[in-house]
């Protein structure tokens, strides 16, 4: 180490790592804030709209994952028909 109050590969080392961050940080906020993106609750809610049921009264896109877990929309399956001959 020389005299100086900055040891130069730490200044030059530093810059890189602010771009490689900040890149990271850009490219994850891009991802999770994309419009054409959805994520499970929407997808499953809009399965459940083109099915014919709506179960929540709400836009998909405000589908929460807790919504899921609320009994009064959904009733347990106690019989499966699984057609003839199987």
């Amino acid at each position: 180490m020389n005299n100086i109050p900055y040891d130069y590969i730490q200044l030059a080392w530093f810059p890189w790592l602010a771009w490689v961050v900040g890149r990271t940080h850009i490219a994850v906020r891009n991802f999770f804030n994309s419009k054409k993106r959805l994520i499970c609750s929407e997808l499953i809610a809009n399965g459940f709209y083109k099915q014919g049921y709506n179960l929540f009264s709400r836009p998909a896109w405000d589908i929460l994952p807790a919504d899921f877990d609320n009994p009064q929309h959904f009733k347990e399956v106690e019989d499966v028909w699984m057609g003839e001959g199987v």
